[in-house]
């Protein structure tokens, strides 16, 4: 067995630890894109020449798809869940299965999918793209028509910018600590840990994927456990079953979606592509921005301008406490709730939207509270 094989083997049976917990049946199956799947018009409307296809042996890739599988779920809408940099929702599973047909996947380049070498240069819209036609590919080789599309993080970016370009597939766009929106800026009171300067600062040339595979695997897991507790307790292991899942997610090769994410982002100071001027475009599709109260993205240009503005009339924003960038893990039961309700008004959905009152000295918004039911 050769160790890329290895590798992913090591992550298939801890992706399939990290699932235990979930109650519902779940189906994976590896779904079949076509290798040209950029040969296609770009957001703008210019067209685009194929890129990233450097394999040809393969006519298609794969993209890993974790689906729910309960009864009468082809009748059911549609939720389609898109991580981060790392994470997985573990305990949205079971929940969103008692009204949707669910499915998580791990993005082109990312996880247990295709890894393709990344052939489109150093334009940023070309890097935008690769994610936003695989995604696009994916949809049609499921055979879904319309549905809730679920983002977080970097995938938050992602899907604001499949929204922008197929709005028309959407149901209703759900996005949790997004990166990207008006660019790469942090909260102002958010201090990046050391290690985590030194990963996407000092070494982001090697990608911080690589930065793990280099290091050895029982120190690198004692690392991940002291640096990110407060995560690796937001799940319900008690054992190892999270550390182990994000060093095998953080050592496959080759490297792939890591070095498209680095033609859009310089860590912590500049997201090369921000969506802001182009998010208007999503009229009255329903959107809900969600965010943890210590997150360190910043979410003011979502309360002071998509909300308090009107840039988006459908557009909702959230902000829930005792959580960070993470929310989506260490308050799962509200971000379940939103999504499957968040377009409805307070109490028909549990969670009550970030409150906002004009500072009548100022004239600028402020937060009121950040209270739930």
């Amino acid at each position: 067995m050769t160790k890329v094989k290895k590798k992913a083997v090591l992550l298939e049976e801890s992706e399939r630890q990290m699932l235990r917990a979930v109650q519902v049946p779940l189906k994976h199956r590896m779904v079949k894109i076509p290798r040209n799947f950029m040969e296609t018009k770009t957001i703008d409307g210019t067209k685009e020449a194929p890129g990233g296809h450097n394999d040809k042996k393969k006519k298609t890739y794969e993209i890993s798809t974790v689906s729910t599988v309960t009864h009468n779920a082809e009748n059911k809408p549609v939720v389609v869940l898109v991580h981060g940099c790392k994470g997985i929702y573990v305990q949205s599973f079971d929940d969103l299965a008692k009204n949707f047909q669910v499915h998580a996947i791990d993005l082109l380049g990312w996880g247990r999918s295709s890894r393709p070498k990344y052939n489109c240069g150093e334009d940023p819209k070309k890097a935008q793209e690769w994610w936003v036609e695989s995604l696009e590919a994916w949809r049609i080789a499921m055979g879904i028509e319309k549905f809730t599309l679920v983002g977080h993080s970097m995938g938050g970016y992602v899907s604001a910018s499949y929204a922008l370009k197929y709005k028309s597939n959407l149901v209703k766009l759900v996005l949790i600590s997004p990166i990207g929106l008006q660019g790469f800026k942090i909260a102002t009171d958010y201090s990046p840990p050391f290690g985590h300067q030194l990963l996407l600062n000092s070494l982001w040339n090697l990608t911080p994927q690589r930065i793990v595979s280099m290091l050895p695997r029982k120190r690198m897991i004692s690392f991940m456990g002291n640096l990110r507790s407060d995560l690796i307790n937001a799940f319900p292991y008690p054992d190892k079953t999270v550390m182990y899942y994000f060093y095998n997610l953080a050592v496959q090769t080759p490297i792939s979606g890591e070095v498209v994410f680095k033609k859009l982002a310089v860590p912590f100071k500049e997201w090369r592509l921000p969506l802001k001027d182009q998010l208007h475009t999503l009229g009255d599709l329903p959107v809900q921005l969600i965010y943890g109260e210590n997150d360190w993205m910043d979410p003011n240009f979502s309360i002071s301008e998509i909300k308090g503005k009107n840039l988006l009339p459908n557009a909702k924003v959230y902000i829930l406490p005792d959580s960070g960038h993470h929310v989506y893990a260490q308050q799962h039961e509200d971000i379940n709730e939103l999504i499957a309700n968040g377009e409805k008004s307070y109490p028909e959905c549990r969670v009550k939207e970030f409150d906002l009152e004009l500072d009548k000295n100022s004239g600028a918004l402020k937060p009121r509270s950040i209270s739930i039911a």
